[in-house]
């Protein structure tokens, strides 16, 4: 299975969903399809060994090289890392929303465009409340795209705050993610560990990625907070698809980190978020003014 996953992801380029490899890879590689298949036919057709047929393979050959080599650019394109300042000298605080999956049709991810205004479906009604309610000159609200490439979504939300705390150390960082969004979180967290980087407050909303529907994850000492949000297993029937998070641990030699595994009853792998949202919002705010987002999920009230 790895395999032929291997060869899907040389042809797709490495970001999106599992419907976006189809999507992409028929509509963007179209003519890579095409040629495949004369070359099949040719041969098969022309079954002497004329030098037609030769000449026919060969320039059809010729071109589907360029494809690949158009497949390969598309790729280093992908990942090109590059560093845009979203902040100034006054942003004390830094919160980065990371959105689940969008629409395979619409939302493609092209090059380096991670910041979700690029995108036809973002979840204003959703996550997208806490930037509307929390955005200020103080505190600079960044909303993302989930990508399953670690070189496009991660990579620039660890660069976003490596640069940010080198110029704010005491700066607050909050990070919130749903779906293929947390399991981005998750990718950012394990650098961030390793540079010794703080993160004030983790919020997970059901964690998933492409191989599993539920991920399990251990967090290390430099997050102080991390609420953990799971919608009910299977509540969308999308058997294959979606189930709901998995839970959040710490490590055996992390003493520190507060955390909170909360089941929210009557709610879905897809409609978490919605359903959330202004729980999540609170949660920011909560640890924004120095209290405890732990005690605020515990009295909390749908």
């Amino acid at each position: 299975m790895d395999f032929f996953y291997d060869i899907i992801e040389f042809i797709k380029g490495v970001n999106g969903t599992w419907p976006q490899t189809i999507v992409v890879a028929t509509v963007l590689n179209f003519r890579f399809w095409v040629f495949l298949i004369l070359i099949f036919l040719l041969n098969r057709i022309l079954k002497n060994n004329s030098i037609v047929k030769y000449i026919v393979l060969s320039l059809i050959a010729l071109i589907l090289m360029t494809d690949v080599q158009q497949m390969i650019i598309r790729q280093k394109n992908e990942t090109i890392e590059y560093v845009t300042k979203f902040y100034d000298k006054n942003t004390e605080n830094l919160v980065i929303v990371i959105q689940g999956a969008n629409s395979p049709f619409s939302d493609v991810l092209d090059k380096n465009k991670t910041q979700v205004e690029i995108v036809n479906s973002r979840d204003k009604e959703g996550l997208g409340f806490i930037e509307s309610k929390t955005d200020n000159k103080n505190t600079k609200v960044l909303t993302y795209v989930a990508s399953y490439s670690y070189n496009l979504t991660p990579q620039e939300v660890y660069t976003t705050i490596y640069y940010y705390k080198m110029m704010k150390p005491n700066g607050r960082v909050i990070l919130v993610g749903h779906s293929l969004g947390g399991f981005n979180i998750t990718q950012v967290l394990d650098k961030l560990s390793k540079n010794n980087i703080n993160v004030n407050l983790v919020v997970f909303l059901d964690i998933a990625n492409k191989k599993n529907n539920s991920v399990n994850y251990l967090v290390k000492s430099n997050v102080e907070n991390v609420v953990n949000l799971t919608s009910d297993p299977w509540s969308d029937s999308f058997y294959f698809f979606t189930n709901s998070g998995g839970q959040v641990h710490t490590y055996k030699s992390n003493t520190t980190t507060k955390i909170i595994n909360f089941h929210v009853k009557n709610t879905t792998h897809t409609s978490i978020d919605d359903k959330t949202h202004i729980m999540v919002c609170g949660l920011v705010k909560t640890t924004l003014n120095n209290q405890s987002p732990i005690e605020y999920v515990m009295k909390y009230k749908f």
